[in-house]
Formats: C-alpha cells, structure tokens, sequence
C-alpha cells in the first residue's frame, strides 16, 4: 500500500513540476501532437491516464481522512484536465523517436478498425491477467531458487 502511494504521489508531483509546452510550439510539433493524442485515445491509452488522478486522490484520501472532502474534489479537477497534456506531453518525444506521423496515423486507423477496438478494449484485462501470471511464475521460481540455496547450505531453512 505504502509503495503503490508513495508511486502516485511522485507521478502527482512530477506531473505538477513538469512545465507545459510553448504555445510557440511549431507547427509540425503541434501536429504530431495531435496525431499522437488520437492514437492514444483510439489505442485506449488515455483511458489508463484518466484514471490516474481519481486514483491518486483515492488512495490520498484513505491516508489523509483529516483532509475536507472539498479540497480533495477540487485537487482532482484542478489535476484531471492537466494530466492529459501533460502526459501526452511526455510521449511526444519518445514516440518520435521511433515513430512518424504517418506511422500514428496507419496505427489509429487500425485501432479505429473492429479488431482494434477489440484489442484496446482487451489489453487492460489481458495485461492485468498476464502480471497476475507473471507474479505467480516469478514467486514459484524464487521458491525454486531458496529450495536450491537450502539444499546446498547457503541459506539456513
């Protein structure tokens, strides 16, 4: 509980300090921008970034019980909005690395198409399922491993 708070509360805080792009932003920029943002939305991307907020002022709530409702509410509407560009801020220059603007446009067309929006609407449950799976593999293979250190007298059982 601890470390998933303490995960959002620096996410909060980064998106806090992270300054906003220029309006001077050139034109190309402003248009991969765009791009970018409708890729994510029809990928589904953006619904996980909406969510961030509520949850951060959820688990913020929980801790801090003393705080008045109002000043939670007024926080999550004040940071909702923001967190949008700001994220999609953060992207813009890891997507161009590897991606063009035509690339993000075939990428939302696709998800724009019946088996996209399937896909997106399916990748939270199978990511979620799959980390499930993946803790449960990586704990029986730590077993496996602090088995073999016992056998092998390198840990005391």
């Amino acid at each position: 509980m601890k470390k998933g708070l303490f995960f959002l509360v620096v996410c909060l805080a980064f998106l806090i300090s992270m300054p906003t792009v220029s309006a001077q932003e050139p034109a190309q920029d402003k248009v991969y921008k765009e791009t970018l943002a409708e890729m994510l939305e029809a990928s589904g991307s953006m619904t996980a970034v909406k969510a961030l907020v509520p949850q951060m002022i959820s688990m913020m709530r929980r801790t801090y019980s003393n705080v008045p409702a109002e000043f939670w509410d007024g926080l999550e509407k004040q940071f909702a909005d923001a967190a949008d560009i700001r994220f999609i801020d953060i992207y813009v220059p890891i997507y161009k690395r590897y991606l063009t603007v035509n690339d993000l446009k075939k990428i939302t067309s696709f998800y724009k198409s019946p088996v996209g929006k399937k896909l997106a609407e399916a990748t939270p449950l199978m990511t979620a399922e799959a980390m499930q799976a993946g803790q449960q593999l990586g704990q029986e293979i730590a077993q496996e491993i602090i088995d073999k250190l016992q056998k092998e007298g390198f840990v005391e059982e």
